[in-house]
């Protein structure tokens, strides 16, 4: 099968020529595969491996044994030996070396050693030791980070997975290797998330013909390629979605056929590319569980930065308390002291989520998180229980009916967060009396709906008195949708 390539490095591909190829690889593929693919690219099926807790050592073993397969003297694995040497606990974790390639030992092996290479050299020697800070990033990336063209959404698609938009004119100021230090950024944070690095990472291009120029420009000196298959071979996390958004324009149709080529073969068929204007392209993703209303784009086309000031003040949150972290670790590991406060720090995560679960019930004011799935679920349980609400008299049987509620969400698997609007983040909520409270202000909530619900009653309310005064032969029926009561 003939790959997607340039024949004139100034010319770009024939529309209708690249159409044919993805269609027929698409059409090689086995059909349960392709089937798979398609399933987990609208969010209702993921192809990730059922974990075993008790196999885990297994695989260790399995990948250790790839790594030791692969040459000392391979150019490839020298990251990993340096950090090796220089003590990094950072390449044990889980995330690394077995979900981002399904627990596939000989491709988490090159995988962990391509990402280490990647790393060292787009940031440097530190990044082979330790996670990402903010600040390591350099004045360019940070800006194009600030400017919201490359944003990680607050919000999840449907099966829960992280999503990455693009949006704007991608800064066509600023230089290749900037934005790839921010994409990485930006990859990695989404690689802590347990949920993505089971079920993939979202990637979604709002394009337009500025970020086309970059990526044509690029493409003539040979980067552009190179620099996206190393991106997508080497980060930690798997890409499981590929959307791109433009137009249904003729001159659209060259810049269609530009973004397929982008991808490597093994990634195309995860692609779908929705053109149409931007109502039409909403709907479209709507079916694909991505979260529209919190694409940071305007329709007329401008970025919206609210949300990438949000996480980048919340990034450096976390940074200050790992950093803080690490000076505690430093002392004890010296021997030193620690006053309590400080001890406890060490031993207690970040406080603030970035972006709940799915499976998150969240407490915020002026109902921004109604729709949020984990609230919608919660409220089906509600109205499950809603009707032995009545039957509960005293006190006491109030008191066991709503801890039954708060019992058996935990046993769901819900966690209850609170909104910290002075920081923007969210935190569990891990005091009982607090979940109480907040459990007996939704279950009072849904009571008063119901019952209004049940006061909608149709009333009689002929007009027959007043027919043919306006010239009418029949008399005017009841107003806003209500039937007339016979």
């Amino acid at each position: 099968m003939t790959d997607l390539t340039f024949s004139d490095e100034t010319n770009p591909p024939d529309p209708k020529y690249v159409e044919q190829l993805v269609a027929k690889e698409l059409f090689d593929m086995d059909h349960r595969e392709r089937e798979a693919v398609m399933e987990e690219l609208h969010g209702v099926r993921s192809l990730t491996v059922t974990e075993n807790p008790a196999e885990e050592l297994q695989y260790l073993q399995a990948l250790q044994e790839e790594l030791n397969n692969i040459s000392n003297t391979d150019e490839l694995k020298r990251p990993f030996l340096q950090a090796m040497a220089m003590g990094s606990e950072f390449i044990h974790t889980r995330d690394f070396r077995l979900r981002a390639e399904r627990y596939d030992a000989a491709k988490a092996a090159v995988r962990l050693c391509k990402c280490l290479h990647c790393l060292q050299k787009w940031y440097g020697d530190f990044a082979l030791v330790r996670p990402l800070y903010l600040t390591d990033l350099e004045e360019q990336s940070l800006k194009f980070l600030k400017e919201g063209y490359s944003q990680l959404l607050p919000t999840r698609d449907r099966s829960g997975r992280r999503v990455i938009v693009q949006v704007g004119s991608f800064g066509p100021e600023y230089e290749e290797m900037a934005k790839i230090r921010a994409m990485t950024y930006l990859a990695l944070v989404a690689s802590q998330d347990e949920t993505t690095q089971r079920k993939g990472l979202i990637i979604l291009t709002w394009v337009n013909i500025g970020i086309m120029n970059a990526h044509m420009k690029n493409r003539r000196n040979g980067r552009s390629l190179n620099n996206m298959k190393d991106w997508l071979d080497s980060l930690p996390v798997r890409f499981s979605g590929f959307h791109g958004c433009m137009p249904n324009e003729p001159i659209y149709n060259i810049l269609k056929a530009l973004y397929l080529t982008f991808f490597p073969r093994e990634h195309r068929p995860k692609i779908r590319v929705h053109s149409g204007t931007n109502v039409e392209i909403e709907y479209s993703l709507r079916q694909f569980g991505i979260p529209v209303d919190d694409i940071p784009r305007t329709p007329s086309g401008s970025v919206k930065t609210k949300n990438a000031v949000r996480f980048l003040k919340i990034r450096t949150a976390m940074d200050n308390y790992r950093k803080q972290q690490e000076c505690a670790l430093k002392a004890l590991n010296n021997g030193s002291q620690l006053d309590p406060a400080k001890l406890a720090m060490y031993n207690r995560p970040f406080p603030g989520i970035e972006c709940p679960d799915l499976h998150c019930v969240l407490f915020r004011k002026s109902g921004v998180a109604w729709d949020h799935p984990g609230n919608v679920e919660f409220r089906s349980l509600i109205q499950e229980r809603e009707a032995d609400r009545s039957k509960q008299k005293t006190l006491m049987q109030k008191d066991a009916y709503l801890h039954g509620i708060i019992q058996e969400a935990y046993q769901r698997g819900f966690r209850f967060l609170l909104f910290d609007s002075s920081n923007n983040w969210y935190t569990e909520i891990l005091d009982y009396e607090t979940v109480r409270k907040h459990v007996f202000q939704a279950v009072r909530d849904q009571t008063r709906r119901s019952r209004a619900r049940k006061n909608l009653q149709t009333t009689k309310s002929s007009t027959r008195d007043f027919a043919a005064v306006d010239g009418s032969k029949r008399p005017h029926g009841s107003m806003c949708g209500f039937f007339t009561a016979m």
